[in-house]
C-alpha cells in the first residue's frame, strides 16, 4: 500500500512539474532552455543527495559492461520528453498535454510487458 501512495504522489507531482516548467519557459525563452534549467537544478540535487549518501556517482567499469549500451543514453529520451512537455503544455493545455502522453505510457507500457521487451 505504501507503494501505491508514492505512486500517487508522483502522480500529482507530474502535472505541477509541467505546469511550473511552462512557467519557467515563458521567463527563460524557448522550451529547451526550461529543459536547462531543470535539469541542472535536478543534477545539483542528485549530486548533493549522493555525496550526502556517500554514494559514487561513477559508474564502476562492472557497471558499464553489465547494463545495455542502450540504457545510457536514456537521459536523452527524458531531455526529449520534458521539452516536448513543455511546448505541450502551452500548444494544446495542460490537461492533453498530460493526458495524451499518458494514454501513449499504457498503450507502450502494454507492448512491453506483452512482448517482454528491454528485458
Amino acid at each position: 500500500m505504501f507503494y501505491v501512495l508514492i505512486a500517487l504522489a508522483i502522480g500529482l507531482l507530474m502535472p505541477f512539474q509541467t505546469a511550473a516548467n511552462s512557467r519557467l519557459r515563458g521567463v527563460v525563452g524557448p522550451a529547451y532552455v526550461s529543459t536547462l534549467v531543470s535539469f541542472s537544478v535536478s543534477t545539483l540535487a542528485l549530486l548533493l543527495v549522493s555525496l550526502l549518501a556517500r554514494i559514487p556517482i561513477l559508474p564502476t567499469e562492472a557497471m558499464l559492461a553489465e547494463a545495455p549500451w542502450w540504457s545510457w543514453f536514456v537521459g536523452i529520451v527524458a531531455v526529449v520528453t520534458i521539452t516536448i512537455a513543455i511546448h505541450l503544455f502551452k500548444e494544446i493545455g495542460q490537461l492533453q498535454a498530460l493526458i495524451i502522453p499518458m494514454f501513449s505510457q499504457l498503450i507502450f507500457s502494454l507492448l512491453i510487458d506483452h512482448f517482454g521487451w528491454f528485458g
